[in-house]
């Protein structure tokens, strides 16, 4: 696999409040990447993370097929402890066996199957809900997965995989799991290498990820995470 470099960037930056050792940016571009000014300004740590691993996906894959999905907490029972970060640890992690096993499926009546890694990034926010929700951008091999599947959640397609893993996380029954769930409008990203358009619209979309607002940083939980892979 190719590694990937980080550019020092000259762009002017900005002290986060109560996070000295990271640094806003609220400039239109960031390493060539165009932002959206609206939600502005950006922790810079952020948007490195981003980009190297949307560029190890494609470094590693050639085509990647990227998936913008938001995750959503239940409502507390009372007496039930608050959801921690332990909750979307475990989602990818049923996510990734789940797909491990559609693996093996396809394998079984096919002579070649593409490999199917799971790289992600994910932000944890909250405004005024009472519970937080995270924002997540899954990036696959776009020779394993070419379309996100219908709606319907108890189905074997990408959504399905997705929803079910979440409801696993949750420990909670399907029907409350669902409507947890939510692919955003023009979800889905199809990269083909480096100097693809589509590299672009994808980081200036997910860059939303890396905004400083409505993250909480009075709590003990991290707000952004990426995969190690």
């Amino acid at each position: 696999m190719n590694s990937i470099s980080i550019p020092i960037s000259t762009a002017s930056y900005a002290t986060r409040p109560n996070h000295r050792h990271q640094k806003l940016i609220s400039e239109l571009n960031y390493r060539d990447v165009p932002l959206m000014p609206m939600h502005a300004p950006y922790v810079v740590e952020y948007l490195d993370r981003l980009i190297a691993t949307v560029d190890r996906a494609i470094a590693d894959c050639k085509k990647v097929f990227a998936v913008r999905v938001d995750l959503h907490l239940p409502m507390l029972m009372i007496g039930q402890s608050a959801y921690d970060n332990r909750v979307i640890e475990a989602f990818f992690k049923s996510l990734k066996a789940k797909l491990a096993a559609e693996h093996k499926r396809r394998s079984q009546t096919a002579q070649y199957v593409a490999r199917c890694p799971v790289r992600y990034v994910w932000a944890r926010e909250q405004v005024n809900a009472e519970q937080p929700h995270y924002h997540v951008l899954l990036l696959m091999n776009g020779n394993f997965f070419q379309s996100l599947g219908d709606m319907n959640y108890q189905n074997n397609y990408l959504s399905g995989f997705i929803a079910k893993a979440w409801q696993s996380a949750l420990g909670i029954p399907a029907e409350m799991t669902f409507p947890l769930v939510h692919f955003p409008k023009e979800c889905i990203y199809k990269v083909s290498g480096m100097t693809d358009r589509e590299r672009l619209s994808l980081l200036q979309r997910s860059s939303y990820l890396c905004k400083h607002q409505s993250k909480d940083i009075n709590d003990s939980q991290h707000n952004f995470g990426v995969s190690r892979l």
